[in-house]
């Protein structure tokens, strides 16, 4: 029988670790999600050029209180070479002009004043030149030669670029909110600022589903914990001192628990009505987000969206299988001592 329980116990202990390397690992996923702060529009109707886009950048520095923007150019599949090496890897073209920093903070190495910069993911690098510490070195795209400023580790085929070509038409354009503007403010802003057409894609969805997900399991630990309190308390009452010491460890724990719910949850500005008589802001709201989520999956992402997107369902796997496994280890008793009884 000692025997049996020790193997319960060695078991649960496996499922434990189990879990928490499970928790671990979606943790990780989201932390080295970036979580971009700039309102993505994808422009429609028209498209300005490369000569309109120099114009909205100058006149955005020479505002008041200054706008951030960047503009967005898809310059779809192209082949990228190394002449020294006779070498060729097949790349997604991306051209930025504006603060490249809004479609990634990596971006920042592309000086708008270089237009021979570029900056190019680590398995091209390799595929290139054999190693990812080739900055300075020489790409051809095209005609065109470029200077490698930067390798980023992304885990898709990618090269930054500022285009030059007169026939270049924007597609997207990144925004900088100011300070306490929301997302959509921020882009209808721009919008009726410069007489464009678009739409705002948001995808903090994707960050709140992943936090919601790896709750599960510290709100399970946190539940464990204070049943176990409540359960001593409830076996020493008949010893006074231990009996308010568990009390005090269950005061203390609920302080704790909305000290941490204070400070870390709460309601964005955006899902607040402006008026509570505004009966009719919810299902406004939830149609409007459900609109975005349908438009999102539509349209073509680019690569720090898509690097967003697996990092989110790496960390919604870790949790849910955390929680699982943890779930599981409380059973793990109960399958011992219904297998010794049934014996």
């Amino acid at each position: 029988m000692r025997g049996i329980w020790q193997w319960a116990g060695l078991v649960r202990i496996c499922f434990m670790l189990a879990a928490v390397f499970c928790y671990y690992f979606g943790v990780k996923a989201y932390v080295s999600a970036e979580n971009t702060e700039s309102a993505v529009i994808y422009l429609s109707a028209s498209y300005p050029d490369r000569i309109k886009a120099a114009e909205i950048l100058e006149d955005c520095q020479q505002l008041e209180n200054p706008v951030d923007i960047c503009f967005y150019w898809d310059g779809g599949l192209q082949l990228a070479e190394n002449e020294n090496y006779g070498r060729s890897s097949k790349v997604l073209v991306v051209g930025l002009t504006g603060d490249t920093s809004l479609y990634n903070w990596r971006g920042s190495a592309l000086n708008q004043e270089d237009r021979r910069g570029c900056i190019i993911d680590r398995e091209t690098a390799l595929e290139l030149f054999g190693s990812a510490d080739c900055i300075g070195s020489t790409v051809t795209l095209g005609e065109k030669q470029y200077d490698i400023c930067r390798v980023v580790p992304w885990k898709h085929r990618v090269m930054l670029i500022h285009p030059t070509e007169k026939e270049t038409v924007y597609t997207r354009v990144f925004v900088r909110p100011k300070k306490g503007e929301s997302l959509q403010n921020a882009a209808s802003r721009f919008l009726m600022s410069y007489g464009l057409n678009g739409s705002l894609v948001d995808d903090k969805w994707l960050f709140a589903l992943a936090f919601a997900v790896l709750l599960f399991f510290p709100a399970e630990l946190t539940l464990t914990f204070f049943k176990i309190a409540r359960t001593r308390k409830k076996a020493a009452r008949d010893n006074k001192r231990v009996y308010w010491l568990w009390q005090c460890v269950i005061i203390l724990g609920v302080g704790i628990l909305l000290v941490v719910i204070y400070r870390n949850f709460g309601i964005p500005n955006d899902w607040l009505p402006d008026k509570w008589s505004n009966f009719g802001f919810w299902s406004e709201k939830i149609e409007k987000e459900r609109e975005n989520f349908n438009l999102y999956l539509m349209l073509p992402k680019t690569v720090p969206q898509t690097e967003r997107i697996q990092q989110t369902v790496k960390s919604v796997l870790g949790g849910i299988f955390a929680f699982v496994l943890y779930l599981y280890t409380g059973k793990i008793g109960n399958i011992f001592k219904d297998g010794v009884v049934l014996k």
